[in-house]
């Protein structure tokens, strides 16, 4: 059995009220996991993500997790932690990146439910 993760934190954004602290907490998530919670640094991916990031797009997100999940087995542990903002709208909820935009949640954030 393995533990696996990934943790994304979010502070600055476009659209949104930055949010004090996201990254510092995301960086104790990280220790407490390796130190405390048995799982390996190598396992574990510590995404910090910033106002025009072209990399870390909702795309590559979801590439990421689904790489992570497909490549677990079935007794594996796998984690998503994220320090940023959400929001739901009628029953859907949503991770707001740093560029999330108001008129197109659905494309530039990461929704709970994919």
């Amino acid at each position: 059995m393995k533990r696996y993760g990934i943790l994304l934190s979010c502070e600055e954004y476009v659209q949104y009220n930055n949010s004090d602290y996201c990254h510092s907490d995301t960086a104790l998530m990280f220790e407490t996991l390796t130190k405390y919670c048995d799982y390996d640094s190598a396992n574990l991916e510590l995404i910090m993500l910033y106002i025009d990031d072209d990399v870390n797009t909702p795309e590559e997100i979801y590439k990421k997790l689904t790489l992570l999940i497909d490549g677990a087995s079935s007794d594996d542990t796998v984690m998503l932690y994220f320090a940023g903002h959400g929001l739901k709208i009628e029953t859907d909820g949503f991770l707001i990146l740093p560029n999330t935009k108001p008129n197109d949640i659905a494309n530039t954030s990461l929704k709970l439910k994919k």
